[in-house]
C-alpha cells in the first residue's frame, strides 16, 4: 500500500511524483462574511468527495456530507446544513469510508483540490479549533490547479486563481452551468482531470503534495490568505 509518508521539510510542504489508482475530490464550502473572516473562524459546512478511477478515467462514487457551525450557527440557513452532524463525526465517516474502499482493499489513492485553500487552511483550521485529530491522508494531496499551471503556464495566467472555468475552456470540456457547490465542483473537476490525463500520458496527476506536521494554517504565506475564486 502506498500512503502518504510526511515531510518535515518546511511550511510550503514539497512535491513528489507518485502513481495512484484513485483520487477523491474534496472540495469543502465554507462560512462567510465579515464576524467569521476577521477571527479567522471559517467553518465547514459542505464536505463533499468525488471518487475518480484514475485507470478508467472515470467517476465510481460520489458522497455530500453536511456539516453544522458551531462557532456561528446563525449562518446556517438551509435546513439540511442546520440538522447536520459535527465536523468530528463527517471526519470520521470519511475516514471509515476511505478505509473501507481503499485501505482494506489494498489500493492506492490520494486526495484531490483545486487550490492549496481546502487541505491546508480550511480543514485544518476548524479541526484544530475543534479539537479534531486528522489522519495522514489529510496531509497528502494533488493540486489539479497546480499541475495545470505546471503544464499551461500561459493559459494559466502569471498570479491568477486557476478556477474550474478556466481549465475546461482552455482543456475543451464542456461543464454543467450549474456547477456551483462543493459536490458540484467536485463532478467539474472531475471531467477536467479525464482531460488532464490524457497530457504526458497521466504525469500531471502523480506529482502529490506534502503537508508537513508543523505546518501552521494561520501562519501560512499570503498565498493563502486569501480564498481563491472558483466560482
Amino acid at each position: 500500500l502506498q500512503m502518504c509518508p510526511l515531510s518535515h521539510s518546511s511550511q510550503a510542504g514539497r512535491r513528489e511524483a507518485m502513481a495512484f489508482d484513485y483520487l477523491v475530490i474534496v472540495d469543502f464550502q465554507v462560512t462567510s462574511g465579515a464576524a467569521v473572516e476577521e477571527k479567522n473562524e471559517q467553518e465547514i459546512w459542505e464536505f463533499p468527495w468525488v471518487v475518480f478511477d484514475v485507470a478508467s478515467k472515470q467517476v465510481v462514487d460520489e458522497k455530500q456530507v453536511y456539516v453544522k457551525p458551531t462557532l456561528h450557527p446563525e449562518l446556517a440557513t438551509d435546513p439540511a446544513v442546520q440538522s447536520a452532524g459535527s465536523l468530528q463525526q463527517s471526519v470520521q465517516d470519511f475516514n471509515d469510508y476511505l478505509y473501507r474502499s481503499f485501505l482494506a482493499n489494498n489500493k492506492d489513492f490520494c486526495l484531490c483540490t483545486l487550490g492549496e485553500l481546502p487541505l491546508k487552511r480550511w480543514l485544518r483550521v476548524d479541526a484544530k479549533e475543534k479539537g479534531v485529530k486528522l489522519a495522514a491522508h489529510y496531509s497528502k494531496f494533488v493540486d489539479a490547479g497546480a499541475e495545470f499551471s505546471r503544464l499551461f503556464p500561459r493559459a494559466a495566467g502569471a498570479g491568477a486563481a486557476v478556477t474550474v472555468q478556466r481549465m475546461a475552456e482552455h482543456l475543451q470540456v464542456q461543464l454543467d452551468p450549474a456547477h456551483t457547490g462543493g459536490l458540484l465542483l467536485c463532478r467539474a473537476l472531475a471531467s477536467v482531470l479525464i482531460k488532464l490525463l490524457e497530457v504526458e500520458d497521466g504525469a500531471p496527476l502523480t506529482h502529490a503534495i506534502t503537508i508537513p506536521d508543523d505546518f501552521d494554517a494561520l501562519a501560512a504565506p499570503g498565498g493563502l490568505e486569501k480564498k481563491q475564486e472558483e466560482e
